[in-house]
């Protein structure tokens, strides 16, 4: 049995957990996404009988139907015309790409329907709705800060009023964008200024979602997978990035392995089974007075910076162990031994490291999410 991981080259999570997989003595199919169609040829075939024969660089798929224990989709799902092509001609290339790519991934997982799935596609599709987020963390009940999803300048006015100018707002999907000079430019959770409600135009030109400012003493990052779960804490900075109330903006320096309360335990679980999802990556929000609010579910979130920050954290090991035991149930009970710090000083580490620091010195410097005429 295989375990398919897709990931791209220079994605520190998969490099090391197939890494990690091979030192369990697994089978792992590498597939990187990324660089299709510009240095990857790819072919499918359907039959007569209703089955699919696919093709990869003139040879065939690697592994049958059914030979998936486990199937992980990480990174990689933005693909890579050719740079010979036209703008115009890129951005054809690169949508037709897209659903090409998203049909086989769709095809391997009704191939393999005993497999474990991180996570299903109709489930990330699902998993990425900011506003079902919300709606469904209520549903199990979580709590929530008060929130309002907007282009209505004469609501958007009200909720703002309503908190007295203490208000955030935040995008449904992650982006960047990047000056004619090369300077790369994040979106993130910003406070919202005066200045900002004058404007019917700008307020209507785009939904935001809107959110009170809470008075925060620190995040929860809780990684659930299976029925394993992990959780840090990382207290707020005194100060962060000027104008943002955004914890992945700040140092990232302290963070301490916690027990989750049973209840908020279960409400996760509960999240996750309405949104079909096997392994998610929460963000919940600590107030001073105590209160635990949900922000936010990644359905491909990090993970690895937990045990970065805290070597007893073996997220490295368990998330191995997940993967090849096949079972959306696993639960992480017998440390295998396997460190993150192991592969880092393995030669597999070594080599990521020397290709990512080439990469962020000498090549262009695109972001995940990062706008572009392609």
């Amino acid at each position: 049995m295989t375990i398919l991981v897709m990931s791209q080259r220079l994605d520190y999570h998969g490099r090391a957990v197939t890494w990690g997989l091979h030192q369990m003595g697994c089978k792992v199919h590498w597939w990187d996404r990324s660089i299709y169609p510009g240095q990857q040829q790819l072919s499918l075939s359907l039959t007569d009988d209703g089955g699919c024969h696919m093709v990869s660089d003139g040879g065939d798929w690697p592994v049958p139907s059914g030979g998936y224990v486990a199937i992980w989709e990480r990174r990689g799902k933005v693909p890579t015309p050719s740079p010979g092509l036209s703008a115009v001609d890129r951005r054809v290339a690169s949508n037709e790409s897209r659903k090409f790519l998203c049909g086989l991934v769709s095809i391997l997982e009704v191939q393999n329907p005993d497999a474990l799935v991180t996570n299903p596609a109709w489930a990330q599709e699902r998993a990425n709705e900011k506003a079902l987020q919300l709606h469904v963390a209520k549903q199990v009940g979580m709590d929530i800060p008060s929130t309002l999803i907007s282009n209505e300048p004469r609501r958007i006015r009200d909720f703002y009023r309503m908190h007295g100018g203490k208000v955030i707002t935040k995008q449904h999907f992650p982006f960047s964008w990047r000056q004619p000079n090369g300077d790369l430019f994040l979106s993130g959770t910003f406070i919202v200024p005066p200045e900002a409600m004058e404007s019917d135009a700008m307020l209507e030109a785009s939904p935001m979602i809107f959110q009170e400012a809470l008075d925060i003493s620190g995040e929860l990052r809780i990684i659930v997978f299976g029925r394993t779960v992990f959780a840090g804490l990382q207290p707020r900075a005194a100060e962060g990035m000027p104008g943002f109330s955004d914890i992945r903006l700040e140092p990232r320096n302290e963070l301490s392995v916690i027990d989750l309360d049973p209840g908020l335990r279960d409400k996760l679980f509960a999240f996750m089974e309405r949104m079909g999802l096997n392994y998610a990556a929460f963000d919940i929000a600590r107030t001073r007075d105590g209160r635990e609010l949900f922000l936010e579910a990644n359905e491909a979130g990090q993970f690895l910076s937990l045990e970065s920050l805290d070597p007893t954290c073996h997220m490295l090991d368990a998330f191995c162990q997940y993967l090849a035991s096949g079972d959306k149930a696993f639960e992480y009970k017998n440390p295998s031994g396997l460190r993150l710090t192991s592969f880092e000083d393995s030669s597999d580490g070594r080599l990521f490291r020397e290709e990512f620091d080439h990469h962020m010195k000498f090549e262009y410097k695109a972001q995940p999410f990062e706008l572009s005429e392609a």
